[in-house]
């Protein structure tokens, strides 16, 4: 069997690069989203919709018509080239940093690991593959749940204390930019999107560089991951409800329990702007893609598509 957990990427034969989204195979298949192309002189990073065309050439990759709403792809196993560990990259890192980037790495590296055990720590995004330029991001992995909750504890009182510096109106902008795009969507502002972010301490800026930290469950909590089984889709729907259980909602995908008028107890976010966005108690509203299982359960999900438009997680009262 082999291993692999979200945030992994995956390298196919034809030089497709893949990043995991999920903890298990379906059939002998491997969920995860094309995130670089092969180019000349090395990767080309894409989006949904350039991931799309490009995999139109390369039909084995597409999941069936007509099932899940879920946006992923999927890698047969017969067609793996390599599979990049985060957990791995950092005694490279902490080794031989090659570059100004991966040294801005290694220093948040020393941070985190005087809280978290370093061997609980991980480096996916361009820096995993080698593809890094200059002013890419470095996306830092926190394996466990427990581990991740005291990584964002320290990074508020790094925040607060000075040492690291919090995203200044530009760099909020720019992230904003890269969720919704350029125009200004009415069903989720820009003055929300701070309002929900801000208070989330999974961002920073070391130097002038921009990370995150993402939580991937540790090996012993993967059965918390949920498994994916016959879901169909029903279709749009939008509603209000409340959180009833947060505790894997910076989780990848993030998952919410939620009590709804509608009967709806789940939902389910696979882009990163609506992992946290929720806390336990909070009244929230939910644009997104209702579906259902062979046994009659229903849930919600958002972000079919890495850019979620027009899907949306937000608090009522934040």
């Amino acid at each position: 069997m082999i291993k692999f957990r979200p945030r992994d990427f995956i390298q196919t034969t034809d030089d497709l690069v893949f990043s995991a989204v999920s903890y298990s195979h379906t059939g002998d298949k491997i969920p995860g989203f094309l995130r670089y192309v092969p180019c000349a002189g090395g990767f080309k990073k894409v989006d949904t919709r350039q991931a799309n065309k490009a995999l139109k050439e390369h039909p084995e990759y597409l999941p069936p018509r007509g099932e899940s709403e879920i946006p992923y792809h999927l890698v047969p196993v017969g067609r793996i080239k390599r599979i990049f560990y985060p957990e791995k990259r950092v005694p490279k890192i902490m080794n031989n940093a090659a570059d100004d980037l991966e040294i801005k790495a290694r220093r948040l590296i020393k941070i985190f690991s005087k809280e978290i055990p370093i061997e609980k720590i991980g480096v996916t995004g361009s820096i995993l593959i080698g593809v890094h330029r200059p002013d890419s991001d470095i996306d830092l992995v926190i394996y466990g749940r427990k581990n991740f909750m005291l990584a964002r504890d320290l990074l508020k009182k790094l925040i607060r204390g000075g040492i690291i510096d919090q995203l200044d109106e530009k760099e909020w902008e720019g992230a904003y930019r890269k969720r919704v795009g350029n125009k200004d969507p009415d069903y989720y502002t820009f003055e929300e999107f701070l309002q929900h972010e801000k208070r989330k301490f999974n961002k920073g800026v070391i130097s002038g560089t921009k990370f995150d930290i993402l939580m991937v469950l540790d090996d012993d909590e993967e059965d918390k991951a949920g498994k994916e089984k016959g879901w169909r889709k029903i279709g749009k729907i939008k509603l209000q409800g409340v959180v009833e259980d947060d505790s894997y909602a910076f989780s990848y995908p993030a998952r919410y329990g939620i009590w709804s008028i509608e009967g709806i107890r789940e939902l389910i976010s696979f882009t990163h702007t609506y992992m946290g966005q929720a806390e336990n108690g909070e009244k929230i509203e939910v644009s997104g893609v209702l579906e259902e299982d062979e046994e009659g359960s229903r849930r919600v999900i958002v972000g079919t598509t890495r850019e979620a438009v027009g899907e949306y997680i937000k608090v009522l009262e934040v």
